[in-house]
């Protein structure tokens, strides 16, 4: 009886302290830092447009916990459309954030966000004369995401995400009518979590 009470007590201290791997730091918990990006290329062709055209898209993000499953940090979105009449190019850069919604350390994360960013935008044409090939415009862009995020590792992640864009061009040289544009799609992206 004597060697079974030392050990009934070591069992109810144990039970009763915190277990480390509880306390131990998941990749969305506070203090961590993720760092992710996506891409996209479309081509859109059909009864809608007289032509096919291409579009290319990149958006890297840097975004720090402040909360557990609560980022926020900054992004920056580098477009391109293609066609043949012409091609335009801009980038933007604004605050970004994301909740996530499921518990730390699990596989599939699914997540909301949002972000806002102003840039530029350089548009020039094939078709008309030299001195009016090309256009540059101030760009705001409102964006908002949805998307699952599956870690196959405690800090690495590959991610799906269906997204909505809302774009205002402004023309800077000349006084015109803004020119807006939604766009709505789904695109591929990686994630890669600091944590400390």
């Amino acid at each position: 009886m004597k060697a079974v009470l030392p050990l009934l007590v070591a069992a109810l201290i144990s039970a009763t302290a915190p277990h480390r791997g509880l306390l131990a730091q998941h990749a969305t918990s506070r203090g961590s830092t993720l760092v992710s990006g996506t891409a996209e290329i479309a081509r859109t062709s059909g009864n809608i447009v007289s032509e096919p055209v291409w579009s290319y898209a990149f958006e890297p993000s840097h975004l720090y916990f402040l909360w557990n499953r609560v980022a926020l940090g900054g992004m920056v979105r580098w477009d391109r459309v293609e066609a043949s009449e012409g091609e335009r190019t801009s980038w933007s850069l604004g605050p970004a954030g994301r909740v996530f919604f499921a518990a730390p350390g699990q596989r599939v994360q699914p997540y909301v966000g949002v972000s806002g960013s102003v840039g530029r935008s350089s548009s020039s044409r094939r078709d008309v004369t030299p001195s009016d090939a090309t256009t540059r415009s101030s760009l705001r862009v409102a964006e908002g995401m949805a998307g699952l995020l599956y870690m196959p590792t405690r800090q690495v992640g590959v991610s799906t995400e269906l997204y909505w864009l809302r774009s205002n061009s402004i023309r800077r040289d000349v006084p015109s009518p803004d020119q807006r544009a939604t766009r709505a799609g789904l695109r591929v992206g990686f994630a890669a979590f600091m944590v400390p």
